[in-house]
């Protein structure tokens, strides 16, 4: 496997990440228009993963404007390299870079029957709100929305004076 890392996303990848959503959702991806409002609008919070030649992974979050809740909105790992523990590194990231800013409430809406990503969410300790919620996107869109709660992150203690 290549060498891969995690990055903020820059303008000059969202013909990739347009790409790898097209390969993520054949049925259904986001149109250009979107992705490019969600890079604009959450800017950090969208994250690729890139193994120095081409983008390999992307997710992207946004978060309340209280700042206390944030959405997954969408993840996509290339076809090839899918099964390799790549979504669940682009997912710790999401939750650890955010959870150390202060949030602790994460939530997402995924197809009830894309089993392995369920999968993941549950190991990560995602748990379902109930039942799939019917026509959650749309007719015949149903979606099961999950939400991790964490406890606050610790306050770093204040410097000691001599």
């Amino acid at each position: 496997m290549p060498d891969l890392h995690i990055r903020p996303a820059r303008e000059e990848d969202l013909p990739e990440i347009a790409r790898l959503d097209r390969e993520a959702f054949p049925a259904e991806p986001y149109p250009d228009l979107v992705l490019r409002q969600y890079f604009d609008l959450f800017g950090d919070l969208v994250l690729v993963l890139d193994d120095g030649n081409a983008l390999q992974g992307y997710l992207i979050a946004g978060v309340t404007p209280a700042g206390d809740l944030t959405w997954l909105e969408s993840i996509g790992v290339a076809r090839d390299l899918r099964g390799q523990g790549l979504g669940r590194r682009l997912v710790k990231k999401w939750l650890d870079s955010l959870h150390s800013e202060g949030v602790c409430e994460f939530r997402l809406a995924v197809h009830p029957e894309n089993e392995p990503a369920v999968h993941l969410y549950k190991s990560l300790d995602f748990t379902p709100l109930g039942g799939p919620r019917k026509d959650y996107y749309g007719l015949g869109k149903d979606r099961l929305l999950m939400a991790l709660s964490l406890p606050a992150a610790p306050t770093p203690a204040p410097p000691h004076k001599p």
